[in-house]
């Protein structure tokens, strides 16, 4: 998938009946196309992809943010993925060696109204090509949402807010480390496997004990990671990113 695929233009036409009334509606209509990509209320506030990356792409050049992935969900949803590759930290234990993890940053929005306008920090564990998703350990959060009803559009202030998080947040990357190292030089306990099963429920359990790795050598960092790998492998937008908080707050908790 290309950028270019993601910046079509799109714009909004009214809603009539088959009797010629207007309806308190707008649909959103893709321009080359002529096809509605959704119908919503008229207090709707179309965001087009164009804008939001015009207003995220000045925080990637000032944060050295490089774009690898780009995924579009049948025109209507959208997520774009970029790397901090000069921001990498290295896990070491007495386990594990030389396992590497970096900032990305999750941008998404739609226009079927299923994901809202958000920019998300997460990291990816570099050993597993399609990537991983964790949050950064701290109380301040990158997590710049903007609804798409009922609130006043500005991008420059998106572009304000994302920069002071994004900055915020990789003040606090580095003490990732030593989280993420005590992960690994912590044996997970039978009890404790269990309940982040639960918390992924019982359609995900043969996936989440092959991705563990060796019974009896499990530790919280292969469990961590083997729920990271099925949130990003098997989920999609708002669920995986609740799920991929809870599974690291469990988990921190427990270390504590």
């Amino acid at each position: 998938m290309q950028l270019e695929d993601t910046l079509f233009d799109v714009h909004e036409e009214p809603v009539f009946t088959k009797d010629g009334e207007q309806q308190p509606y707008k649909q959103i209509v893709q321009s080359n196309t002529g096809k509605t990509l959704a119908i919503h209320s008229a207090d709707y506030q179309l965001v087009t992809n164009k804008e939001v990356l015009d207003s995220v792409e000045p925080i990637m050049d000032y944060f050295g943010g490089k774009l690898h992935r780009v995924r579009n969900f049948a025109n209507r949803r959208f997520f774009w993925e970029y790397r901090l590759d000069d921001r990498i930290v290295t896990i070491n234990s007495s386990d594990i060696s030389n396992d590497e993890i970096i900032p990305r940053i999750i941008v998404s929005n739609s226009y079927d109204g299923q994901v809202i306008f958000r920019l998300n920090i997460a990291a990816m564990r570099l050993i597993c090509t399609n990537g991983m998703m964790a949050p950064m350990p701290g109380k301040e959060k990158v997590d710049i949402k903007l609804k798409h009803y009922n609130e006043a559009i500005d991008m420059n202030q998106i572009f304000i807010e994302g920069k002071a998080g994004v900055n915020t947040m990789l003040n606090q990357f580095d003490a990732s480390q030593e989280i993420f190292e005590m992960m690994a030089d912590r044996k997970a306990t039978p009890d404790e496997i269990q309940k982040i099963m639960q918390l992924f429920g019982k359609g995900y359990h043969k996936e989440f004990i092959n991705c563990v790795g060796i019974e009896g050598h499990e530790t919280l960092w292969n469990v961590y990671n083997a729920g990271t790998r099925l949130i990003t492998h098997y989920m999609l937008s708002e669920r995986a990113l609740k799920l991929e908080n809870d599974l690291f707050l469990t988990i921190n908790r427990w270390l504590n």
